[in-house]
């Protein structure tokens, strides 16, 4: 609703990357005005994105509700990553373990079994277990391939959000599960630490660009500053932050986006 007019100095990931010199690209395999990707990845200042339709794929690589399997999502970044020598950063958002998760498969290799869980909640769980299981071997082909490959490079995986299982409401919360998704990176030059157990998203940046080593936008330096003591700064999961530590990171967060950018002077 606000970053849309052309500020190239916000403290923007993608903006970072090209100024090193990079070829940024977004690749999500759904029609491209979903989320209004196609609009809002070019205010972020991505160089190319990529939907469905510039994908590589055929009939036999969609699930039964038409959402490309993770295994061809995976080929086609790995495809991106060899089709220049140029450095890139490519952002990909898969699409195959998204729900509803009824009619994903004609055959599933996970079972689900319960005592509890049954019906309609059975079958959605096996089917999002199913689609678990074939991003693990798809992830595996990612992991194989970057070990394997000469040029320097870091790869993070992480969920934008717990999976809406019909069961969630009940069966989950229950058991006393929170709101977090899971986060892991590997590199194949470098050994890399995400020392914190728990880490907002506004830190996954930070990391990147901590373990990247490019030359950055100062905010990422600030965000990182907050890291041992506020690992976490979320709205709905928020950990110990004081009010002076609130008042200063959200006058930052104003004066990137309406004021005069003190924290870039």
């Amino acid at each position: 609703a606000y970053f849309n007019s052309g500020m190239d100095d916000v403290g923007g990931l993608v903006y970072d990357f090209n100024r090193n010199g990079y070829n940024t690209v977004a690749m999500h395999p759904n029609i491209p005005d979903y989320y209004n990707r196609d609009v809002v990845y070019d205010v972020m200042g991505f160089d190319e994105y990529i939907s469905l339709a510039g994908f590589s794929y055929d009939e036999s690589d969609m699930l039964k509700d038409d959402r490309l399997n993770d295994g061809k999502f995976i080929d086609n970044i790995i495809q991106k990553l060899e089709s220049t020598d140029e450095p890139q950063f490519i952002f990909g958002v898969t699409f195959a373990g998204h729900s509803p998760y009824l009619s994903k498969y004609d055959d599933t290799v996970i079972s689900a079994e319960s005592d509890v869980v049954t019906g309609y909640d059975l079958v959605e769980v096996q089917n999002y277990a199913e689609s678990v299981y074939e991003l693990d071997l798809a992830f595996e082909d990612l992991y194989d391939y970057v070990m394997n490959r000469d040029k320097p490079t870091i790869v993070y995986m992480w969920g934008d959000h717990m999976p809406p299982l019909n069961m969630n409401r009940d069966y989950l919360s229950d058991l006393g599960y929170k709101y977090t998704v899971p986060l892991m990176g590997f590199s194949n030059f470098e050994n890399i630490s995400i020392e914190q157990e728990l880490i907002s998203p506004n830190q996954i940046s930070t990391q990147i660009i901590k373990d990247s080593g490019i030359e950055h936008n100062k905010y990422f330096d600030y965000v990182y500053s907050l890291r041992n003591t506020y690992p976490v700064i979320q709205s709905e999961w928020l950990l110990d932050l004081d009010d002076a530590t609130a008042e200063i990171y959200n006058s930052i967060q104003y004066d990137l986006l309406f004021g005069k950018r003190y924290l870039l002077k």
